[in-house]
């Protein structure tokens, strides 16, 4: 019988210069990609600050070039500056600030070495001086001028006992409704053809082809005049009553949104307005019993809850779940006679203003007890939708 032996096998290894030989080959190459890399490009890291106007805390990025805001998150965006080179963007953080956040930003820049030194530093420039300002049309609820704190904390009286808003943009929502050319009552611009008002401001005319929309703080002259379409009033409402006193208008033609005409923000159905938070009211309405400013008045009022608003020396119970009461029970602030429709609005915590009542009614102009009641629009919320789409 014969024994197969087994042949010992021997370990190979790669020989040490070898090893030293592929190591020297990869170092070589990232030298060359590295070397190449610096060679043709350069690349500049900047961190500056830019101040967003048209966004908000906590909003999706809107528009070419925008960045995306979203609170404490970081977000990447690409895109090709003026002379087409490579921006990468990321933020860091934002806040929120007057009309828009601010946003902290690394900008890193890629440049060819190639390109003439001083060139590349002027796009740099222009690049970190460059203000991402998205259109205030891309967002509801945005004045131009002033912010929401300086109003909300107004001291001021108004109509009657008011002051003039005097500054286009002020409060870029609000409409005059007209007949012959004379104002008659107040409206919201709630969309670029839809606005809210009040439905006893038609009780005695109807007809859209009596009525005519204008916008500004002037009456006269008057700005982008606009023929009513169709008038659409609640269907419940009944004169002398004051329940379902509202009505939507729609525009025979839209409007261009600019700083100075714009839409207001719709509130949600559930939205709540705290008593005792502020608004503001303005209208074109009487000074007092007998006069009318040709500006566009404007006030802050507290919200007035209900139960107080229903006491016997106040209202005696009138008030309705579709009504809403604001003012001073101590008088001398409130809606008169050409307000009504007008708006009621509020301020959230962006600064951001939402609609929170329409000029309805009340006993007289800023008598003690008697605090101006409006249309409550969170009650009617889904009756909007259903007559605009909204």
């Amino acid at each position: 019988l014969f024994r197969a032996h087994q042949l010992a096998t021997k370990p190979r290894f790669f020989k040490p210069w070898k090893s030293a030989l592929i190591a020297m080959a990869v170092a070589l190459a990232v030298a060359i990609t590295l070397g190449l890399l610096v060679y043709f490009l350069a690349f500049g890291k900047y961190c500056v600050c830019f101040h967003c106007l048209g966004t908000w805390y906590g909003a999706a990025p809107s528009g070419s070039g925008a960045l995306h805001v979203t609170g404490s998150q970081q977000t990447r965006k690409s895109r090709k500056s003026e002379a087409d080179k490579s921006l990468t963007s990321v933020l860091l953080v934002c806040s929120p600030d007057t009309g828009g956040v601010v946003a902290q930003v690394v900008l890193t820049f890629l440049f060819s070495a190639t390109d003439n030194k001083a060139a590349s530093m002027g796009t740099i420039s222009t690049l970190r001086n460059y203000s991402c300002s998205l259109p205030i049309l891309t967002v509801c609820g945005l004045r131009q001028n002033r912010s929401a704190k300086s109003k909300s904390s107004s001291t001021s009286e108004r109509v009657v006992g008011g002051v003039a808003s005097a500054e286009l943009g002020d409060w870029p929502w609000q409409a005059s409704l007209r007949q012959n050319n004379i104002h008659r009552c107040g409206a919201t611009l709630i969309s670029n053809t839809w606005l809210l008002s009040a439905a006893h401001c038609f009780r005695k005319a109807n007809n859209p082809r009596l009525w005519t929309v204008t916008f500004g703080t002037l009456l006269r002259p008057s700005r982008m005049k606009r023929f009513v379409k169709a008038i659409i009033v609640h269907e419940k409402y009944r004169y002398p009553a004051h329940n379902y006193d509202i009505a939507v208008v729609k525009l025979s033609k839209g409007v261009d949104f600019t700083n100075i005409v714009h839409r207001v923000c719709l509130p949600d159905p559930s939205q709540i307005f705290p008593y005792n938070s502020d608004a503001v009211i303005t209208g074109w309405g009487a000074l007092s019993d007998d006069g009318d400013p040709n500006v566009l008045q404007e006030a802050t009022v507290k919200l007035i809850d209900s139960n107080t608003c229903n006491r016997r020396e106040v209202y005696d119970g009138v008030i309705t779940p579709g009504m809403l009461c604001a003012g001073y029970l101590e008088g001398g602030i409130d809606a008169c006679q050409g307000d009504s429709g007008g708006p009621l609005v509020s301020p959230d915590s962006r600064g951001m203003w939402y609609l929170a009542g329409i000029v309805s009614w009340g006993d007289e102009c800023a008598k003690p007890n008697k605090p101006g009641v409006y249309t409550r629009v969170t009650y009617y919320r889904d009756w909007i939708t259903s007559k605009t789409g909204l």
